[in-house]
């Protein structure tokens, strides 16, 4: 449950959000993130089975619309834009992952990521790539698991950046679990 009036804050903007759209409504789930937001009546805008085009899903979703992802491996990696407001859901183990490169990167102002798995399966050497990469925007990242052999879970950077990360969790990362840039803004919670 939420608990510092920071995230409480932070989540209750967000519900705000959410509910003008009139297409969400809050839900528990037990020992994952809390009180998270999920579409009123499992009502998915696009659903992507394994071996579609995650991105083209992503980018032909209407504005504050969301997409599941169903469960088996999909290709990444996904860009979530600046200016696009999705929300991508995963359930059943559905796992995004590359072979090399970011998997998850994203400057949108406002969206969602919750219950994907987020995998980088090749190690680098030399600079590396990350699970997810924010560079700006108010990302929610909710009841992940992120692993990432060449660098990083998640690296937050960019001045422009403060997202939101509650009960994922995050390992077997070749560096730290979660990279913060100098400046930048964000709140991390219940991780493990």
């Amino acid at each position: 449950m939420l608990r510092d009036a920071a995230s409480l804050a932070c989540a209750s903007a967000f519900t705000a959000e959410a509910h003008q759209l009139g297409r969400w409504h809050r839900t528990a789930r037990v020992k994952r993130s809390g009180t998270v937001l999920e579409p009123a009546s499992g009502a998915f805008d696009v659903t992507v089975a394994p071996g579609q085009n995650v991105q083209a899903a992503v980018d032909r979703c209407p504005a504050g619309g969301s997409v599941l992802l169903l469960p088996g491996t999909h290709k990444g990696p996904l860009v979530l834009a600046a200016g696009k407001v999705v929300n991508v859901f995963g359930r059943g183990r559905a796992t995004l992952q590359t072979v090399a490169g970011d998997v998850l990167t994203s400057a949108a102002a406002a969206s969602t990521i919750d219950g994907l798995i987020v995998r980088t399966e090749l190690h680098t050497t030399g600079e590396g790539h990350y699970g997810i990469l924010i560079t700006s925007g108010k990302l929610r990242v909710q009841a992940c698991d992120v692993s990432c052999l060449s660098r990083s879970g998640i690296c937050i950077r960019g001045p422009m950046a403060d997202p939101f990360v509650t009960g994922c969790h995050l390992h077997h990362s070749a560096r730290a679990d979660i990279v913060m840039a100098e400046g930048c803004k964000g709140t991390v919670k219940d991780c493990t």
